[in-house]
């Protein structure tokens, strides 16, 4: 985010996908990277990183629009399919959580 921030500087309506709910710290991320909106499909509830983040005080960084719940079952499929591929230890078991408590 910051080596694209620093490439876009003065550029407006930048937009974050993702297929998850950003954490804390990558909703942090977005907000100094000036990113505008922050779009994702399955809401992380060991996380939700997007509801826990104090929106800023300063004028040089705000908080970015968040848009949620956008494309949530082929989300979920893709995570499905990838437990199904490979889900290695270290993180099919956050995985297996989060499908669990988003279904």
């Amino acid at each position: 985010l910051r080596r694209a921030a620093g490439r876009l500087d003065g550029a407006e309506d930048l937009v974050l996908v993702t297929t998850l709910e950003p954490c804390v710290m990558c909703t942090g991320a977005a907000m100094e990277a000036a990113v505008d909106t922050v779009v994702y499909a399955l809401p992380a509830p060991p996380d939700q990183g997007t509801s826990r983040v104090t929106p800023p005080r300063g004028p040089a960084t705000r908080m970015p629009r968040i848009v949620g719940d956008v494309l949530a079952a082929e989300s979920r499929d893709l995570l499905e399919q990838w437990l199904r591929a490979n889900g290695n230890a270290e993180q099919r078991g956050y995985v297996t959580q989060l499908l669990t408590e988003t279904a």
